[in-house]
């Protein structure tokens, strides 16, 4: 076993920032160089994935391993590259933040925005909406799109209302005048 001790403590996120940037370094390359640095980048990609997936099923095969295993995906930096490597689904967090941000900026043209308040489980949102008034269509589509993205989700709510005037509907009671009389 390697001794790993005098590795050099790295952030996950700085690891991150920096695979990242380098991606976008061989996009500029020019095209000979670019697309050997991309075979290289695919074929090291392929190799951890299948001796990621090959670990994880051994693994998940004993049930005292497989317990270990959920807490070592509970470190950012093992999710993360379980993750980008699509050996663990997307948590319902991450569903809905990826589907709002296809969203937004259709929204900011519109000088609005969505905001996850609440994932309530199994299947419901609550949004808060900011900015201009929406229209009814633009809601159907935010939930149609939330949908789409998150099979689980059948319930998607505003904590606020977004709709514009015309839009709301007016609660009107209707009192007799006869009944305020008796009062």
């Amino acid at each position: 076993m390697p001794d790993l001790s005098s590795t050099p403590s790295v952030s996950p996120e700085t690891l991150a920032a920096s695979i990242d940037q380098l991606l976008t370094d061989i996009a500029a390359l020019p095209e000979s160089e670019r697309k050997t640095a991309e075979a290289l980048v695919n074929d090291i990609e392929n190799f951890h994935h299948k001796g990621l997936s090959s670990l994880l099923q051994s693994l998940a095969e004993d049930p005292h391993c497989a317990s270990r295993l959920r807490e070592a995906m509970a470190k950012p930096e093992v999710y993360a590259m379980l993750r980008r490597h699509n050996l663990v689904k997307p948590s319902a967090q991450e569903s809905v933040l990826d589907a709002l941000e296809t969203l937004r900026p259709e929204l900011a043209a519109r000088g609005s925005d969505i905001a996850l308040q609440h994932i309530v489980l199994p299947d419901s949102v609550e949004l808060t909406w900011q900015g201009e008034p929406a229209s009814a269509a633009q809601l159907s589509q935010i939930e149609s799109t939330l949908k789409s993205a998150c099979r689980w989700l059948k319930t998607v709510r505003f904590s606020n209302s977004p709709l514009s005037q015309e839009h709301q509907v007016q609660i009107v009671q209707i009192v007799d005048p006869r009944q305020q009389e008796a009062h």
